[in-house]
């Protein structure tokens, strides 16, 4: 997993509980009080290490996991990704055009960072007019997945509904 992941987590975790929050994050992880993910941004950092620091620090943050995706995946969709990745975001009008071209993006992304793994999706849509998409990842956050979806509702603004169908799908309806 990228270090960009990481460097929004630590930024989400300051933003919504304060520095000293982070540093009992850090050290719950064993990072050195003064470790910051700013230069790990490009790095690749270890799947397990990557899933074991959300999960120590929702538990030292004293909340649910999902909780703490929905931070996260708000501060990814409203400040971080839209200052990154402005190209998409200026195209996109809707939740729902931006779900359409995840897939696409991953491949640019793909393109411009080497080694980079990050989640495929599949789409088919319904006779009733809701897509059915696939998120396709060894990394098992299918979790955060919805939790960005529900960032990128409000930054456009938008009400997507949204039923899990299965271990990895979801069934969406846009308004």
């Amino acid at each position: 997993m990228k270090g960009t992941i990481h460097y929004c987590l630590e930024a989400t975790i300051k933003e919504n509980y304060g520095d000293s929050a982070w540093a009992k994050c850090q050290q719950a992880v064993g990072l050195k009080k003064s470790h910051s993910f700013g230069q790990q941004i490009l790095k690749d950092i270890n799947e397990e290490d990557s899933i074991k620091l959300f999960q120590l620090s929702a538990e030292t943050l004293n909340i649910d996991l999902k909780t703490l995706f929905d931070q996260f995946g708000d501060y990814w969709c409203l400040t971080y990704a839209p200052k990154m990745y402005p190209q998409f975001f200026e195209k996109a009008q809707s939740t729902k055009d931006m779900l359409v071209g995840l897939d696409h993006i991953q491949q640019v992304v793909i393109g411009k960072k080497p080694g980079a793994k990050p989640p495929r999706f599949t789409y088919e849509w319904q006779k009733d007019g809701r897509l059915l998409m696939t998120y396709k990842s060894e990394r098992g956050l299918f979790e955060l997945f919805e939790s960005l979806l529900r960032g990128l509702d409000k930054r456009f603004d938008s009400e997507t509904s949204i039923e899990r169908v299965g271990d990895n799908s979801l069934l969406l309806g846009f308004q």
